[in-house]
């Protein structure tokens, strides 16, 4: 548990690095004399009063501030210094001044940051959540709107990255919103182990990992807790997608370790169940190539590409079930696209060797071989078809 501290701390002081830097949104001001916000709120001399740059640009203006300042201009604005700051030095009489206004600062704020989280203003939405923490006791609903939070950034930055171009959605930032939400969440559901809803949640985080057994424990959490029904019937159909996943991943373990028919047992009913799981079919196309079925592999294989599909697998196992019916010109043209999608694939490249010679393109054959002896010339297979590459010179 220590480590998990550690690292929850580690991963609030980045973020307050970043928050730290939105300070320089708020201007201070410094109070020559005691100043009377209403009839029971007064801020003394040198307490310094916040006022976010954008209120004090629409005050100057339109002459606002000719006279008095606005109290919710104020308290957002010192709610927004508290929420960006860990340690600032007039924290605690900020604290009072907030809580003498009053008003509702608990459902006040609440309803704001909700609001801003609607509008996707989700850093505003945050520090205000961060910063009412601080001063309410409704720790539970805010920690949980504070890791909803996160997580809507996490999404944010994906999506953003996405539009950029980037081949993997993910940097810092993303590593940072991502582990700290994931951290919030399971707290909460340390902190209050009856607050069903994280574990709605946290199901999506072990799923994300491939933890499935973890996903599924979390669900099945949430369907004995008080959950909302509409929320609970949401969880019994991600928990029957679940099942099918962890069948699937069975069944592609099975298969990969040459447990064809064990394998077979478990594809068959997911890829008649879903027609666009497309990696159910080629495990499953695979197993049938195996076993000498080729009509079958080839024919999920087609429907494979017919569906948009383009991953060089296809065309790899295409070529082999070809070469097995003897058509060589189709097994070259398939191999060729596999190799040309990942060049450097020994695999690949022995197979198109192999259907080269096939063709009696001899020094096609040998120049695949010995490419694929050079990435890799420890690998056992490709060994014995450099060896074998060396008895066609001789």
């Amino acid at each position: 548990m220590e480590s998990s501290l550690k690292k929850r701390n580690e991963l609030w002081d980045r973020l307050y690095q970043k928050l730290n830097t939105r300070l320089n949104d708020v201007a201070f001001i410094e109070l020559n004399k005691n100043v009377a916000l209403n009839d029971s709120l007064k801020i003394s001399k040198g307490i310094p009063l916040p006022l976010k740059s954008e209120y004090l640009v629409q005050g100057i203006k339109s002459n606002d501030y000719a006279d008095h300042i606005k109290l919710d201009k104020i308290v957002i604005s010192m709610m927004y210094v508290l929420g960006c700051t860990n340690d600032f030095k007039y924290k605690s009489e900020y604290i009072k001044i907030l809580k003498s206004t009053g008003v509702d600062i608990d459902s006040y704020i609440m309803t704001i940051a909700l609001n801003r989280a609607k509008e996707e203003k989700y850093w505003d939405a945050l520090i205000l959540l961060i910063a009412l923490d601080k001063i309410s006791d409704m720790h539970k609903y805010i920690r949980y709107n504070i890791a909803l939070t996160l997580k809507q950034l996490t999404s944010s930055r994906a999506e953003l990255l996405k539009k950029s171009n980037k081949k993997e959605a993910k940097d810092e930032e993303y590593e940072l919103y991502y582990n700290l939400s994931f951290t919030e969440f399971l707290k909460l559901e340390k902190d209050y182990p009856d607050f069903g809803i994280t574990g709605y949640h946290l199901g999506f985080y072990y799923l994300n990992e491939k933890k499935y057994s973890m996903a599924l424990s979390e669900w099945e959490r949430v369907m004995d807790s008080d959950e909302d029904e509409s929320v609970k019937d949401e969880v019994s159909k991600l928990i029957e997608e679940l099942k099918d996943i962890m069948e699937f991943e069975y069944g592609k373990k099975c298969i990969i370790e040459d447990n064809l028919l064990g394998g077979l047992r478990r594809l068959i009913p997911l890829v008649k169940k879903y027609d666009d799981w497309s990696e159910a079919k080629y495990f499953t196309a695979l197993a049938y190539r195996k076993l000498g079925n080729y009509k079958k592999a080839m024919s999920l294989l087609n429907e494979l590409i017919e569906s948009g599909e383009d991953f060089s697998e296809i065309y790899n196992e295409l070529g082999l079930c070809y070469i097995s019916f003897g058509d060589i010109k189709n097994a070259i043209e398939n191999l060729e696209r596999a190799v040309k999608a990942k060049e450097y694939d020994t695999g690949y490249l022995c197979n198109l060797g192999i259907a080269y010679y096939s063709a009696g393109k001899t020094k096609k054959a040998k120049e695949c071989i010995y490419k694929a002896y050079s990435i890799s010339p420890d690998d056992e297979i490709t060994k014995q078809c450099k060896i074998w590459a060396d008895s066609i010179i001789e």
